[in-house]
């Protein structure tokens, strides 16, 4: 290869890792500014400074907020997704002798996940609790709508098999499901409000938070795992 060739690749390489941090400085910057000044209170103008960037360059990466609000809860989705498959094929391979051992497996995806960013949690669990998904785009709405059904459904079939493999007791799934995330959310704000929100990923923090969930999931697990 000769310098020429050699020179080219290295500027294409370059530029892939400058877009590419382009695109991570955003949307650090977004998640920040999101939930600072909410939603609403929101312009590309306010996410294009925070993050040192031109308005026409963050539109060369991200076309409306809502692609870009988008481009925030997906990593998220997808990684409870991830979780769960690795569930449902661990339950479907006999790998679980009791049911606490997939309540463990369940929280503990949540709090990894939680753990690794956040940031984008916390501005996913705020629109949640807001219901500011109607406040999207119709279409963007649509589609994460889409995916947190499929995710829900997917997550009450493992309940349910595990019900049949008798490893937990029969329950309402559907409560079942509302009452792990439901935990699983009340204990990350209760831990936020001690510590506060830039704290909330200390060492502290987070050993306070694994803890509380631990002992959450022993007490679900008890009330509901199939000790015959």
């Amino acid at each position: 290869m000769d310098s020429k060739v050699k020179s080219k690749a290295s500027s294409k390489i370059r530029r892939k890792i400058d877009k590419e941090r382009r695109r991570c400085d955003i949307i650090e910057a977004a998640k920040r500014i999101f939930f600072s000044r909410g939603y609403t209170g929101t312009t590309m103008d306010d996410i294009a400074e925070a993050a040192g960037l031109t308005k026409p360059t963050l539109y060369s990466y991200f076309k409306t907020k809502d692609e870009l609000y988008y481009s925030l809860t997906l990593p998220i989705i997808e990684k409870l997704t991830e979780n769960q498959k690795r569930i449902k094929e661990k339950l479907e391979n006999g790998h679980y002798c009791c049911g606490s051992e997939i309540i463990r497996d369940h929280f503990n995806g949540y709090f990894e996940l939680y753990a690794a960013s956040p940031e984008a949690f916390r501005l996913f669990m705020l629109f949640q609790q807001t219901g500011m998904f109607h406040r999207l785009k119709k279409s963007i709405a649509e589609k994460i709508n889409k995916q947190v059904k499929e995710r829900y459904e997917a997550i009450r079939s493992i309940y349910s098999d595990a019900m049949k493999k008798n490893l937990i007791r029969t329950v309402n799934v559907y409560h079942l499901i509302d009452t792990l995330w439901g935990t699983f959310q009340g204990i990350v704000l209760s831990t936020e409000m001690k510590f506060g929100n830039d704290a909330a990923a200390s060492e502290k923090a987070l050993k306070v938070l694994k803890d509380t969930l631990d002992f959450a999931r022993t007490i679900i697990s008890e009330s509901i795992e199939n000790k015959n």
